[in-house]
């Protein structure tokens, strides 16, 4: 499943954007009620707390006009700027981080030459967004704008973002050691901050997370506790939550059950005063790989069926999307329904094949392979743990895609013996 084998939103239309264009001079009073609205929006999109979420929720297409509106004229540029990050975190959480590309694309390309610091922050965001897309070219390009920006304009916060940027996405791309490396200098670069707690925590919860794939579970679950005592300090509720999901993960590797159980529990009390249906998502699916864990059937596909994958593959979270058809085939395989285990198997495995995941693609084909199997389907069995076998040799600082490798060569070996 997700860390083991076996185991609707609401869109806001974007106005058309045309890249590096700025209009001409307007009337001075036109200016200043965009002046003035810019003001209203960053006391709006300043500190996301429950309340001002909801207000947010029934103001979401105005935000998305006013920023739009605010990106054409250079006077009225750094302060929606401004807005456009400050209400970054609020387009995630909702889904609605898609719509957000053209705006960060159009506020890069009509930074002005002196808002390097500001012009980097912005490139950082689009970044991940790209990297939310799989887009890791382009992604990885933003970063390293964003860093040669930062470094110019002496700017440590956007340099510290640029770093445990690019050390998340490589570590999403399996490059561990690499994704290290930055997250280590991201630390160094902290220690020039007067206030580091926040972007300590993130440092940490990219290293905890590093250690948990490489299968390091005792220095992840260290890490990752560091960046949750941190996160404790800040009032970071989805955050805290994701990091607590990481936790959980581990400590379910590790079959402290108990443990992980009460961690989802914190999670799910976390996210309940925040609409944030994709990491609400990811407690349910690593809560159902907990009672899989326990071969508590019954509970985990209770689990798996209340993530509402349709509103996950409207906010763009086609891995999430995939991750709980996959975990629901498990849990049906196991239960005896073959033919609903198959459609979710083979409807995650061309999700895997839409977004090029390669370990969870070849997990999902090795769990079809077994189900095959029970099928009598020795001849396309044999195909699927082939293909997977071939990919997961890819992987080989992924400690689940060589644990992966072993179980499905394993498998494969007595069905090539019968048919020979």
């Amino acid at each position: 499943m997700g860390t083991r084998r076996r185991e609707g939103v609401n869109r806001v239309p974007s106005l058309p954007i045309t890249q590096k264009i700025m209009l001409t001079p307007a009337d001075p009073d036109f200016i200043q009620s965009l002046q003035a609205s810019r003001t209203f929006w960053q006391k709006e999109t300043g500190d996301l707390t429950p309340e001002q979420l909801a207000r947010l929720d029934g103001r979401k297409r105005n935000l998305f006009r006013a920023v739009q509106m605010g990106l054409l004229w250079e006077r009225t540029w750094r302060d929606t700027a401004v807005v456009a990050l400050q209400s970054f975190d609020f387009l995630e959480w909702r889904g609605l981080w898609q719509e957000w590309i053209p705006v960060l694309e159009k506020a890069i390309g009509d930074a002005p030459s002196e808002e390097a610091g500001l012009k980097a922050r912005l490139l950082n965001r689009l970044g991940q967004l790209y990297g939310k897309q799989r887009r890791f070219v382009e992604a990885q390009a933003a970063h390293e704008e964003a860093s040669a920006l930062a470094a110019a304009a002496d700017d440590p916060e956007a340099m510290i973002s640029a770093y445990l940027s690019m050390a998340e996405l490589l570590k999403n791309r399996h490059q561990y050691d690499k994704a290290e490396l930055l997250a280590r200098q991201a630390l160094l670069e902290i220690e020039r901050l007067d206030d580091s707690t926040r972007h300590l925590a993130f440092a940490y919860g990219i290293l905890g997370n590093i250690a948990r794939l490489r299968g390091d579970l005792e220095t992840a679950k260290e890490n990752l506790h560091q960046a949750e005592q941190l996160l404790c300090c800040l009032d970071e509720p989805v955050y805290l939550a994701r990091r607590l999901n990481d936790l959980g993960l581990v400590l379910t590797e590790m079959g402290q059950y108990d443990e992980a159980a009460t961690i989802y529990e914190n999670a799910t009390t976390l996210l309940a005063c925040i609409n944030d249906e994709t990491d609400k998502s990811l407690v349910l699916m690593n809560l159902g790989v907990l009672y899989y864990r326990q071969e508590k059937w019954a509970d985990a596909e209770i689990v798996f069926r209340r993530i509402d994958t349709l509103a996950l593959a409207h906010a763009g979270e086609i891995g999430q999307q995939a991750q709980a058809l996959n975990n629901l085939g498990n849990v049906l395989l196991k239960q005896g329904e073959l033919a609903e285990a198959s459609g979710c198997l083979r409807e995650a495995i061309s999700l895997w094949q839409q977004i090029e995941d390669e370990v969870n693609l070849a997990n999902s084909l090795g769990t079809l392979a077994e189900l095959l199997v029970t099928q009598g389907d020795r001849v396309e069995a044999i195909s699927h743990y082939e293909e997977a076998i071939t990919i997961l040799s890819c992987y080989p600082n992924n400690a689940w895609a060589r644990n992966l490798l072993v179980e499905f060569t394993d498998d494969l070996e007595p069905l090539r013996h019968e048919l020979d």
